[in-house]
C-alpha cells in the first residue's frame, strides 16, 4: 500500500466541536441513541487525560473525512495493556477505498508501540460491511457476550471512595 491519502490529527481543544459533530454523524449513521452534553464530556475527559486512549480527525488536505477513537485498559487475558478501537466512522465520500482498513492498521501499530497487547472493537450486528472488513483484518468474532451497566445516573452525585 502506497502512502495514505490522508492524515491524521489529534484531538485538542480547538478542533473539539469539529469531534462532536462527526460524533453526532456516526450515531445517526449506525443508529446510537447520542447525547451531545455525554459524548463532549467524554472528549473532554479523554483531551484532559491522555493516559485513558487518543482520538484523531482524519483528514484530507483540509477537509474532515472522519474520526478514530482508541481506548486504553488491562487484562490479565490479554496479558496486560489492551486497546479497544472505540469508534472509527469515515463519512460518506470516503468510504469504500480501502481507507478503513488503513485507518485499522495504523491503529494496530500505534497501539503495539504504546504496549498494547490486544485490539479489540465492537461493531453493530446490522453493520455487515464494517464486519466482513474486520474479518478480512483477522479480527475474530468472540464467543463471549458483552454486558453493560452504566454505573453514572443523570442528574445525581458520584459517590467519593
Amino acid at each position: 500500500m502506497g502512502a495514505a491519502p490522508f492524515s491524521l490529527t489529534a484531538l485538542t481543544a480547538t478542533n473539539q466541536a469539529t469531534f462532536l459533530t462527526l460524533v453526532a454523524e456516526y450515531y445517526a449513521y449506525d443508529g446510537i441513541p447520542f447525547v451531545a452534553a455525554k459524548a463532549q464530556q467524554a472528549l473532554e475527559t479523554l483531551l484532559q487525560t491522555p493516559t485513558l486512549g487518543v482520538a484523531w480527525l482524519v483528514m484530507v488536505g483540509t477537509e474532515v473525512a472522519g474520526y478514530v477513537v482508541v481506548g486504553f485498559g488491562f487484562g490479565l487475558e490479554s496479558g496486560g495493556r489492551d486497546a479497544i478501537l472505540d469508534e472509527l466512522y469515515l463519512r460518506s465520500p470516503y468510504r469504500g477505498q480501502g481507507w478503513g482498513k488503513a485507518l485499522i492498521a495504523l491503529v494496530e501499530d500505534y497501539c503495539r508501540t504504546q504496549g498494547c497487547q490486544m485490539l479489540y472493537l465492537v461493531v453493530e450486528p446490522h453493520n455487515t460491511r464494517a464486519q466482513a472488513v474486520y474479518r478480512q483484518l483477522a479480527f475474530e468474532l468472540s464467543d463471549r457476550l458483552i454486558f453493560a451497566k452504566s454505573l453514572v445516573e443523570l442528574g445525581a452525585n458520584n459517590p467519593t471512595f
